[in-house]
């Protein structure tokens, strides 16, 4: 192998026998990287096949290394999306060392729970290997739109921006800042379209996990993480408009709830067109105004 081939994993998950059956909730898979009690999250899965015997639909992308100490511990809850209630299940933890030399057959786990359970659940990981050419997809675009919501308008100046990272060497690197935007009396806000290539985002491939983090800009440079939201570019080429990703708000800085939409996506040539926009946003009006912003 040359040594400018990048080398990644394609980890997939599935499960037997998980737990809590009576909750009737999804079932959903978490996967961290790391080791020594230092844990960083690199994904997690989508849709749900099985409810009680899951084969997750989305692979998680590994980095490409075997080191033995590196370990991948994947978490499993119960999420309700509804109620945006979760239950925790359990989670195992396996070393790279051991899923690379599989050589792609499935590594069965136990799933440690917080309390005994029946029916002994059981975890199955499977890394399949690939390889990508850095710079191989650098000619591609990513036309990047992105719309604040209509919301409420509570009388302060608050600045807005989101931050995009992605995932690498089992951490998050952030790859792409945008411009602030101001919060107008009409509680809305374009954020300017970006476009931003593959090779700037620093991307193998268009299934590399994204991480996009919405900030509140405080004084002196300071900043509140306002939520957060993961996907890839392959993910959102393949929604329909009106389709939803998850978005987890930030409670303590003000913000309830809100949901990310799909307005737009289209793949011409070597081009991705998205455009999303943030909707149903819930503001804590009491921490909102109690917070001085310049």
């Amino acid at each position: 192998m040359q040594s400018s081939t990048f080398r990644f994993y394609h980890l997939k998950i599935s499960a037997k026998r998980l737990p809590g059956r009576q909750l009737r909730l999804d079932p959903l898979a978490v996967v961290f990287v790391g080791g020594a009690g230092q844990w960083n999250e690199i994904g997690r899965t989508e849709k749900r096949l099985n409810e009680w015997n899951p084969s997750f639909a989305k692979s998680i992308t590994l980095p490409g290394d075997n080191d033995n100490q590196r370990r991948a511990q994947v978490r499993v809850d119960f999420y309700n999306k509804e109620m945006t209630e979760s239950r925790f299940l359990g989670t195992c933890e396996v070393n790279f060392y051991a899923l690379i030399h599989a050589k792609g057959t499935s590594v069965e786990l136990e799933l440690n729970t917080p309390e005994p359970v029946k029916g002994s659940p059981r975890v199955f990981l499977t890394a399949q290997e690939g390889y990508n050419q850095p710079g191989a997809d650098s000619s591609s675009l990513v036309n990047l739109s992105m719309q604040l919501m209509q919301t409420n308008y509570y009388g302060v100046s608050m600045r807005i921006y989101y931050e995009i990272s992605r995932a690498g060497n089992g951490t998050w690197v952030p790859v792409h800042k945008s411009e602030n935007i101001q919060i107008d009396e009409q509680g809305w806000g374009q954020f300017p379209a970006n476009k931003i290539s593959m090779q700037d985002l620093t991307m193998d491939e268009e299934s590399c996990g994204l991480l996009f983090n919405l900030y509140r800009y405080r004084r002196l440079g300071s900043k509140k993480l306002l939520g957060c939201f993961q996907t890839s570019i392959l993910e959102l080429s393949r929604k329909s408009v009106g389709e939803f990703v998850q978005f987890t708000p930030n409670h303590k800085e003000g913000l309830l709830a809100a949901d990310v939409q799909v307005l737009h996506t289209q793949k011409t040539g070597s081009t991705y067109d998205v455009s999303l926009k943030l909707v149903n946003v819930q503001w804590n009006a009491t921490l909102l105004t109690e917070a001085t912003v310049v």
